[in-house]
């Protein structure tokens, strides 16, 4: 196995610990982020499908995080091996987790602004971005399927 994709290897590992965390940390946010408070201004029969700002949509989508964090972050320790192997379909996958996580990263400051927090977040975000990624910068080292 070569040096660059035993790397590729580690950073997968230490994303999928990353992702694990971050699913875990989403079961506990409506409560770090005093949410019963925040939503306080929200009425209680405000519930519409298309209400993307009803707290029932956020509180929905925030459970919905822990799932895809938790379950990128199985995938990332479970494929890991995989990767160092040379196999490609398992590289492409890893790039595709990266380009989602980009998505996440370019709108960061958008939707949360500029605050520690937020920036403190960009730069995990950005970390795991590049994690996921680095496959493709040695794509050429994995093998057809």
């Amino acid at each position: 196995m070569n040096n660059r994709r035993r790397l590729a290897g580690r950073l997968l590992r230490a994303a999928g610990v990353v992702n694990i965390i971050s699913g875990l940390i989403h079961v506990f946010l409506p409560t770090i982020g005093k949410w019963d408070t925040l939503f306080q201004c929200v009425p209680p029969d405000y519930i519409s499908f298309f209400a993307i700002s009803s707290k029932e949509y956020l509180y929905s989508s925030n459970y919905e995080l822990v799932f895809i964090c938790a379950g990128a972050g199985g995938f990332s320790l479970r494929y890991a091996s995989k990767l160092e192997d040379g196999n490609r379909i398992i590289a492409w996958l890893s790039i595709w987790i990266g380009v989602v996580i980009l998505y996440r990263a370019v709108v960061q400051f958008y939707f949360f602004g500029t605050s520690f927090y937020s920036i403190v977040a960009f730069f995990v975000i950005l970390s795991l971005t590049t994690a996921y990624l680095f496959p493709l910068f040695i794509l050429k080292e994995f093998r057809e399927e």
